[in-house]
């Protein structure tokens, strides 16, 4: 028997809590089409357990429409099986009530286990499409019969204790693409990728690009606004190893989050690069963590959020990139903790009057927790202090020009209500 999901695939990730696990490795397509199937291998760590005779579960949230089968399999130093059970099904659906749409598939082991031998597993889940296209969000969880122990002893029983959400994109054209690649905001799903037929988001773009050293990928954007509201576009963008984004022009190419997330990601990415882009609306513009992208000719500007923020030993390359009026806590400009930034001599960037949420921290336009070499053609002052860059001992400048410069003049306050004038950087009065 077969009980129906929704349409769209998303990585199944999993948490087996028979005693302490950790997912090692997800290895499922980034796109599918739509009506057709696919296994998903999700290689679990198994660390002994806490307790005896527990019983494991394995749930799944999917769309209404999708088919899985009745048992799902896991191999490895521990064998055996989940097999579908209503009750089950019927605690998740109170415990965690699914969306419009979606639903719950909830099994347990046929077998109890008395203790897990160190090692791994892998749960292959088959899992069929339905005839729905677009990115889903589907969860995963993992949990037994018996409570979670740690250090300080048991807590709530682990019944699905432990969840991971993934998404994936349903397609009627799933193939791999690569070479370049089209994208319109006039384009289609599922497209060919080519100029004369381009994809409609860049999501799409990446989830089917095949890339790699010796074939990287490049994706060319025409002019438009790629927006949730406008083409449907999914952020944050997720850009991947050997891949380039180059957009038609800076200014007719804008990438508007909508507040939703971060405009664009590099996780663990190397040999990749965006250029010739707008980035507003996001959460955050850029965010890179143990990543080294280049980043050419960018205006990345409106985010409520830094806009560049790098962690864990993240290294960007920046030329001609202005970074203004963007708002975060510490670091509007550009936040880094462990990481660098190089900045190009030749094609300079621009970085000026960004601001900080709370009034008692600097660095309105940098933080850093390391030293920096910031070159630049424009900077908000000549003369950085804290207020801008902070700490202002982590920084060495090389400014061209100042944004704002000072006014060795008498200066009258009009009266009534102040407004911010970016222009001069200041709440200004000024006649």
């Amino acid at each position: 028997m077969r009980h129906k999901l929704f349409s769209v695939l998303v990585s199944i990730g999993i948490i087996l809590l028979f005693g302490c696990y950790e997912i090692e490795t997800v290895d499922q397509p980034t796109a599918a089409s739509e009506n057709s199937s696919f296994i998903t291998n999700v290689v679990m760590a198994l660390e002994e357990a806490n307790f005896e005779k527990a019983v494991p579960n394995f749930g799944v949230k999917l769309p209404i429409g999708w088919t899985m089968l009745d048992t799902v399999p896991f191999i490895g130093d521990l064998n055996g099986f989940f097999v579908y059970n209503s009750v089950l099904t019927d605690s998740a659906n109170v415990l965690w009530p699914p969306e419009q749409d979606y639903f719950w598939w909830v099994g347990n082991a046929v077998d109890t286990i008395n203790a897990l031998p160190e090692g791994s597993a892998i749960i292959t889940p088959l899992i069929i499409t339905g005839d729905h296209n677009g990115i889903f969000n589907i969860e995963y969880r993992v949990g037994s019969d018996k409570s979670i122990y740690n250090e300080t002893g048991p807590n709530p029983p682990g019944f699905l204790y432990h969840r991971r959400q993934e998404l994936i994109l349903i397609t009627p054209n799933s193939d791999d693409i690569s070479g370049n690649v089209y994208v319109s905001t006039s384009g289609a799903l599922g497209a060919a990728g080519t100029e004369s037929d381009p994809l409609s988001t860049i999501f799409e773009a990446i989830a089917r690009m095949s890339a790699d050293s010796i074939h990287p990928g490049i994706i060319h954007l025409a002019n438009g606004l790629y927006s949730p509201t406008t083409n449907g576009e999914y952020f944050p963008i997720g850009v991947t190893n050997y891949v380039s984004i180059i957009g038609e022009s800076e200014s007719g190419v804008i990438l508007d989050a909508d507040s939703m997330a971060n405009v664009m990601s590099f996780i663990n990415t190397n040999h990749s690069s965006i250029s010739n882009l707008t980035i507003t609306g996001g959460a955050g513009g850029i965010h890179c963590t143990l990543s080294n992208p280049t980043l050419l000719n960018l205006t990345i500007t409106g985010n409520l959020g830094s806009g560049i923020s790098c962690v864990n030993n993240s290294n960007p390359t920046l030329t001609n990139v202005t970074i203004t009026d963007n708002i975060a806590y510490q670091g509007g400009g550009i936040y880094c903790e462990n990481s660098d930034i190089t900045f190009s001599a030749e094609n300079r960037c621009n970085i000026f009057l960004n601001h900080k949420i709370r009034s008692n921290d600097g660095g309105a336009d940098i933080y850093s927790t390391e030293f920096m070499d910031v070159i630049v053609d424009t900077f908000t002052v000549m003369s950085p202090t804290d207020h801008w860059a902070s700490p202002i001992g982590n920084f060495a400048f090389d400014i061209l020009n100042p944004r704002l410069v000072p006014v060795d003049a008498d200066l009258y306050i009009r009266g009534g209500p102040q407004k911010l004038d970016n222009s001069l950087g200041v709440n200004s009065g000024l006649i």
